[in-house]
């Protein structure tokens, strides 16, 4: 049946150009993302805090304009957002590729946050609205398979252009593929439905934004599953995003060449949610929060295990790491895409840029709480502790989950499933 429905996506043009256009793009940002990491990290030895900077300049506007993007993708054509988006972010990446301080990164970084934001909330709009319901699944499945076959392909590609080309012929790559994924956007398919038009007058722009950003929030709040789903899945990245952008200062401190097993480290991760992505497609979701916690635990386990294990013999270590890194990234890719899923399940397809715009805001913000906490401990007190921390931290959300699963689902399941019945009987 799964085959059958990915035999009839392929046949959607349309899907096919976004398809396309997203793999590239999701390419491109992890030869960029490697190459952003070894020019702070390495080429201005950046400390704990400064890396966090980097990252922090990336993630803190996507907070603020996360819910806006979804409204505008709600509001305006959304291939056209994703263009524009795509266009800004090439300027923005050669800008960094040629920078000579940090501070330079920082601000680019900062502008390109906002426009990057543009395009997630348009994009899954745009999914759901050229493939329907019925394939909105094995549609979201094949997108976060690709997405995490990026992170298998990136890191080695990007390894080898910064060894052949250096630091900025990684960024100018990324500018060449992004530019390659944004004519293919051109191909794909305008809305037959005319976007809402927004008032001119500054007093009524301010007004039906407030009111759309309440009503992304208030459908969330009527279904109880998807918005609990959404907040543990914040705090989640909260946790993990302590250990995540320190990674680098840790492997700095036990490689020679840290890049290289980072590398490795980010394409088994990689791997790893593309097997979860491949599964999660597949497979009939019972309970996104079954998967949450198990996920959850394993991964505090993991990062603890990252953190005692540095005293093993670098020769074992570059087989350990990458092997835990799996583990981690299949975890990762379980809770992220089974949310994904639930979530766009219940979504109307006019509410979608809403919704997920305020579902972005609310991970995005957790990601930054994050870093900062990363960067402040690892600054204070070493880079072990927060790794033990971070750990720490995802195993009691495993376990706090347990009794709201409990909860949350002995009240709600029973109205899903009647839902669903009529739906399949319809």
């Amino acid at each position: 049946m799964a085959n059958v429905e990915s035999k009839k996506l392929f046949q959607n043009k349309g899907y096919v150009y976004i398809i396309a256009a997203q793999t590239l793009s999701s390419l491109g940002s992890w030869l960029d993302m490697l190459a952003l990491m070894g020019l702070v990290a390495l080429k201005w030895n950046a400390s704990p805090l400064e890396m966090s900077g980097a990252m922090l300049m990336l993630v803190a506007p996507m907070v603020l304009l996360a819910p806006i993007a979804g409204v505008l993708a709600d509001r305006f054509e959304r291939k056209h957002i994703m263009i524009i988006s795509n266009v800004v972010c090439i300027v923005l990446v050669l800008g960094i590729a040629f920078s000579t301080a940090l501070w330079q990164v920082y601000a680019l970084l900062f502008v390109r946050g906002f426009f990057e934001t543009l395009f997630g909330p348009a994009k899954s709009g745009k999914v759901k609205e050229i493939v329907g319901m019925e394939h909105i699944q094995a549609a979201m499945g094949i997108s976060g398979m690709i997405d995490n076959a990026s992170k298998i392909i990136g890191p080695f590609l990007s390894g080898l252009l910064v060894a052949v080309i250096g630091i900025q012929g990684s960024f100018i790559t990324n500018a060449v593929v992004v530019a390659v994924s944004t004519l293919l956007l051109l191909k794909v398919p305008t809305s037959l439905k005319t976007p809402q038009k927004v008032q001119s007058t500054k007093r009524s722009w301010v007004s039906t934004l407030h009111a759309d950003l309440r009503e992304g929030y208030l459908f969330l709040r009527s279904i109880p599953v998807v918005l609990i789903s959404v907040l543990l899945l914040s705090f989640m990245v909260l946790a993990l995003q302590i250990a995540d952008t320190q990674i680098i200062i840790l492997l700095r401190e036990l490689f020679t060449d840290p890049t290289k097993i980072m590398g490795y480290g980010i394409a088994c991760a990689g791997a790893g949610t593309f097997l979860s992505s491949a599964y999660y497609a597949r497979k009939r979701i019972r309970s996104t929060l079954t998967i949450l916690l198990t996920a959850t635990l394993i991964m505090g386990l993991v990062l603890i295990f990252v953190a005692l294990l540095r005293g093993l013999p670098v020769s074992v270590l570059f087989i350990v790491y990458p092997a835990l890194f799996f583990i981690m990234g299949f975890s990762i890719g379980a809770v992220s895409i089974t949310t994904n899923i639930l979530a766009q399940k219940q979504t109307p397809v006019d509410k979608t840029g809403r919704v997920f715009g305020f579902i972005n805001s609310l991970t995005t913000f957790g990601m930054l709480l994050g870093i900062v906490t990363g960067g402040l401990l690892s600054e204070g007190f070493g880079v072990v502790v927060a790794f033990i921390l971070s750990g720490s931290l995802l195993i009691i959300l495993g376990l706090v989950t347990i009794p709201v699963k409990y909860v949350v689902e002995r009240r709600h399941i029973h109205v899903s499933e009647s839902i669903a019945s009529a739906q399949g009987k319809a």
